[in-house]
């Protein structure tokens, strides 16, 4: 019971909202189910009782296994397929004359891609836990030694070999490889967790939510199922900005009863209200326009902005979107006649974005000035996405000044960390003072922050 105590206030530590009845229902709850027969499934309970949005489960299940130490487990197979209907031994041209490299490149060590090949899953397994514990011994931060011990892997290389395998194998052993490689990834996740959590201080938790919570995870670094996450959550989050409710009320046929008006039409019932009126908020329709940085130092990040922007197209159309690197061109004409998907790509094809192909900010602001000034009104609100690194180029602050001037407010999201913020060639000081707003954005809690802020 103590651990258990002790594994709550983690969870409090690292952000979970955790109130003392809840503490106190789980207490309740294992006591009186400590009388059956059948064994108590203690994670299914904690999370049921503490976990109230389904976006932290991943989460809680990384702590929960990680501090648990129930870590993934995998059948021992002596290099048998672990699951024989779903395998096809495919045979390859190196190594042991079997096609499997036992032995890994060069001789030196087993190897990821071959074990799984085999179904040796469970050697697999301990192949990555062996190299958490060897990178622990010169890592310093949880980002090192999760970097070291992919090095020690030669992770990266190991999946690169798994995705071109993939091509000359059936379907289903295909998504078995695949299914595997999460596994073994999430047992990677749990070693670095384990170790970070046993150090026991700020800086450690803190790092286990920026590194594995994917509402602190930086952007750029998402995996493949927390990108298909995050794309769900930031099309919702551009429909709210899309629909957002106003502080003005319409006359509506349903909704809130509209007292004042309910009242004055008991006059012609004599004093009895014989029809009732209603009220709801308007729909405060968003006047936005979207210049939208997309050099490779911020590709990550533009790919979620515009995925924002054009759910908010699809929802409403008073929307003007731009992307650029030292050229620029509007983009709401793609958004609006393709599906998401197509439209990312014809204008990846056709946007003349680039000359030079590095970032020039104040060539785009100046060429914003000259041709699309007109575009904006008192009632337009700006929004920039950039990192402001200008290439040591001229940053017309003079354009930047009339696009504020003319508009309602001119909001800045930088993806870059605030610390790196006016470093190298980085001229963000220089535009911070013509913005209304200036936002770190790299996450997604930070996006849903700021829509919160924009949305009213």
């Amino acid at each position: 019971m103590e651990e258990l105590i002790n594994f709550t206030n983690l969870l409090r530590r690292l952000g979970f909202n955790i109130s003392t009845d809840e503490q106190l229902l789980l207490l309740k709850s294992l006591e009186l189910l400590a009388h059956q027969s059948q064994p108590i499934e203690l994670k299914s309970i904690v999370k049921a009782i503490f976990i109230k949005d389904a976006k932290d489960h991943p989460f809680f299940d990384l702590v929960y296994d990680s501090y648990f130490n129930s870590s993934s487990k995998f059948p021992s197979s002596n290099r048998q397929p672990a699951e024989p209907d779903m395998f096809e031994f495919a045979p390859g041209g190196s190594g042991d004359g079997k096609g499997l490299a036992a032995s890994g490149t060069d001789g030196k060590n087993q190897k990821l891609a071959a074990l799984i090949r085999v179904g040796d899953y469970h050697q697999a397994g301990e192949l990555i836990q062996a190299a958490v514990k060897q990178a622990k011994e010169h890592a310093g931060s949880g980002e090192e030694l999760l970097a070291r011990a992919k090095l020690i892997l030669d992770w990266h290389m190991e999946k690169h070999t798994l995705e071109k395998l993939k091509n000359d194998v059936s379907f289903k052993e295909a998504a078995s490889w695949e299914a595997c490689w999460v596994k073994l990834e999430l047992i990677l996740q749990q070693g670095v967790v384990g170790e970070l959590i046993e150090r026991n201080d700020h800086q450690s938790l803190m790092e286990v939510n920026r590194l594995f919570n994917i509402k602190e995870k930086n952007m750029g670094r998402l995996t493949d199922s927390e990108q298909k996450i995050m794309k769900r959550e930031v099309i919702e989050i551009g429909k709210k900005l899309a629909t957002a409710k106003n502080r003005l009320w319409k006359r509506s046929n349903r909704g809130k009863i509209d007292l004042r008006k309910s009242l004055k039409s008991c006059i012609k019932g004599n004093g009895v209200p014989l029809e009732l009126s209603y009220r709801k908020h308007k729909v405060a329709r968003p006047n936005l326009l979207l210049l939208c940085d997309v050099s490779s130092s911020v590709v990550a990040y533009s790919a979620f902005m515009l995925l924002l922007v054009y759910s908010m197209e699809q929802s409403y159309n008073k929307i003007r979107s731009f992307v650029f690197i030292d050229n620029i061109e509007e983009v709401s004409k793609y958004f609006k006649s393709y599906s998401l998907e197509e439209a990312i790509e014809r204008l990846t094809v056709k946007a003349t974005t680039s000359t030079s192909g590095f970032s020039d900010f104040g060539r785009v602001f100046r060429i914003f000035d000259q041709k699309y000034l007109d575009l904006l009104t008192p009632k337009t609100n700006v929004i920039i996405l950039g990192d402001a690194k200008n290439n040591y180029r001229p940053p017309e602050i003079e354009s930047l000044a009339k696009i504020a001037k003319n508009s309602a407010n001119l909001w800045w999201l930088n993806p870059q960390p605030r610390e790196l913020w006016n470093h190298d060639d980085s001229v963000m000081s220089l535009y911070a003072k013509y913005c209304t707003a200036l936002w770190e954005c790299s996450n997604l809690q930070q996006l849903k922050t700021i829509a919160r802020r924009i949305g009213k």
